[in-house]
């Protein structure tokens, strides 16, 4: 009996040893191509930099040349533009630099998606996290109101803070991927993470007490609002992407408002028409172009 294991537990090893052997052999053409892919990226990016300067070399020279015909320069300008798309929808496949504050706070590390699949998922991983924070403030803010304890306070004061330091950072590594997110959007959300700082470092005296209810029923009118806005814009963009007039990469706040407006659905509550349509109003500030 005892034999007869052991002869099995060597079979069973010899089996390993050859599966072993397949797998290191598919490992290693693995390695050789990341290899190869990483010196084609290289040698991309590098081909991609030098089309971009001989471009707008090109573009200097055609500036301060004499004047042709209208119908050629037309032509001239529809051959320019369909090369700088092309060259940016390259660009969207080769890795990217990170910016300033991503180098600083996650170092120099290679935060591009080269996979759509990845990077649609991405997004829509950073929409649910919104969302599941906004619903997390909302209930922290009923919360707060109705029992006046510190402890609660501190809770969302330090979710509030964690949430736009974290959105930010997701938000960055969006826009390297893709995302048309406007700076301005993400220089509220950088005040917003700076204004919870000094919230949560604010000491309990007769100040913080007469600022506080205040405070708690504007986190709770906001998060109504972001829960309105969510709904409607998840819908506007799923239409928009489906007609082809949006990029897979957009999110909720980066809708251009006369579209959001057109779109705003029938069939929605009339609070969620209404948050919809105030902030497309909203967007159609000269501040937020």
């Amino acid at each position: 009996m005892a034999a007869a294991q052991i002869a099995d537990i060597i079979g069973d090893w010899d089996d390993l040893i050859k599966d072993y052997r397949e797998f290191e052999d598919t490992h290693g053409h693995y390695m050789k191509k990341y290899e190869e892919m990483t010196g084609l990226q290289r040698q991309c990016q590098s081909l991609l930099t030098a089309q971009q300067k001989q471009l707008k070399t090109l573009q200097t020279k055609m500036k301060g040349a004499s004047p042709v015909a209208g119908a050629e320069e037309e032509k001239r300008d529809q051959l320019i533009t369909k090369r700088k798309q092309q060259l940016k929808n390259i660009e969207e496949t080769l890795p990217k630099k990170n910016g300033m504050y991503l180098n600083v706070i996650l170092g120099d590390v290679n935060t591009s998606l080269l996979n759509k699949a990845d990077r649609f998922k991405y997004k829509e991983q950073y929409e649910h996290f919104k969302l599941v924070l906004t619903v997390l403030s909302l209930c922290l803010s009923i919360v707060a109101l109705i029992f006046d304890y510190r402890v609660i306070d501190r809770l969302l004061d330090y979710l509030l803070v964690w949430y736009y330091c974290m959105v930010t950072i997701r938000e960055s590594i969006l826009r390297i991927n893709g995302s048309h997110i406007k700076g301005w959007w993400l220089t509220h959300h950088y005040i917003t993470a700076v204004q919870g700082g000094i919230i949560v470092t604010w000491p309990e005296d007769e100040p913080y007490e007469a600022f506080r209810v205040q405070f708690m029923w504007f986190a709770l009118y906001l998060s109504i609002v972001q829960l309105c806005q969510y709904r409607y814009q998840k819908g506007c963009l799923y239409r928009l992407r489906a007609l082809g007039e949006r990029h897979n990469m957009d999110v909720t706040v980066v809708l251009p408002a006369l579209q959001c407006i057109h779109t705003v659905p029938a069939e929605l509550p009339p609070c969620s028409r209404l948050a919809g349509t105030c902030n497309s109003l909203h967007l159609l500030h000269p501040c937020n172009r």
